[in-house]
């Protein structure tokens, strides 16, 4: 059964600043759904000025999900934008 999409909601308190963050964690995600995700990213950078990329890769996802990502990004000339948490991906 394919992992469902899972919740995070920021809390912000203004009078304070105090940001709090509700994360749910995800299922594991089948592999070739990744690669899926990699060939769909790739079709859809045509004519793109950016791509915007946010978010933990979930358990046992490949940990260079977002470097591929931003090199085709790079190779499609949109600027790439990541913002998510979690080990440091390679540099090439």
């Amino acid at each position: 059964m394919a992992a469902e999409t899972r919740q995070c909601v920021t809390l912000i308190d203004e009078a304070t600043g105090v940001v709090t963050e509700l994360v749910e964690e995800s299922r594991a995600v089948e592999p070739e759904a990744y690669e899926r995700l990699v060939r769909l990213v790739q079709r859809r950078l045509a004519g793109c000025r950016a791509a915007i990329m946010s978010g933990t890769i979930a358990t046992g996802g490949p940990p260079d999900l977002y470097a591929r990502c931003v090199r085709l990004a790079r190779d499609a000339r949109a600027l790439a934008v990541v913002d998510a948490a979690g080990p440091r991906w390679p540099r090439r």
